[in-house]
């Protein structure tokens, strides 16, 4: 298995969990969507502008900080699918008037912080925090708007207004699924909607695990 592939299969690894002892060398970047972005129009090779929510570190004592931007790009639409299915593929970090480039995917993606939640009529909580009703006395609904109500307080309350963490994985909050594309180089994060359409508004936060940007 040669170096692209390695890393590309790590990558994958990290995006869900990894449970190797020693794991390769990823690098974490939240970043926000600049502008918002209609998948049932998206148009392969458009371009994409995320700007990073937190500094992150380079090599040789360097930093991009937060503001930054990183380039992406949209690599393939599927118009013939059901719903909207869109690959993304990154691109660079913008250093002043250098282009440092990246690969990586997109891991996690959430609403913009500060969104509010329960007022989202497409909200879809991860399978994993689906409710489940085994007290006859008390009704899926409450559990329903108790686990809305707990993800809009950390996504207004998280980390410099950032609700996902370095083990975030997939749509949180936002009425998609993700995948990933990794037997070629380069990778590509799918983003598929649940419905018909699917915007992601600007400022939609998302997760980036990323071999560790070379500054040359």
């Amino acid at each position: 298995m040669n170096r692209a592939s390695r890393l590309l299969m790590s990558l994958l690894a990290l995006a869900v969990v990894s449970f190797a002892a020693d794991p390769p060398p990823v690098t974490l970047a939240y970043v926000e969507l600049r502008h918002a972005l209609d998948l049932s129009k998206a148009e392969v090779g458009q371009q994409l502008e995320l700007q990073l929510a937190k500094p992150v570190e380079l090599q040789h004592h360097a930093a991009a900080l937060s503001g930054t931007i990183m380039h992406a790009h949209i690599s393939a639409v599927d118009k013939n699918s059901k719903h909207p299915r869109v690959s993304f593929v990154l691109d660079d970090l913008q250093l002043a008037d250098k282009k440092v480039p990246v690969t990586g995917i997109i891991a996690a993606i959430a609403p913009r912080a500060g969104a509010d939640l329960a007022g989202d009529a497409h909200y879809g909580m991860m399978a994993s925090n689906e409710p489940t009703s085994r007290d006859p006395n008390r009704s899926v609904s409450t559990e329903a708007d108790a686990a809305v109500s707990t993800a809009t307080k950390l996504n207004k309350e998280g980390d410099h207004g950032f609700s996902l963490t370095a083990d975030s994985s997939g749509a949180i909050g936002i009425d998609a699924k993700l995948d990933w594309q990794l037997a070629t180089p380069p990778p590509a994060t799918v983003i598929e909607a649940k419905g018909k359409h699917l915007t992601l508004e600007s400022r939609t936060q998302m997760l980036i695990r990323m071999a560790p940007p070379r500054v040359d």
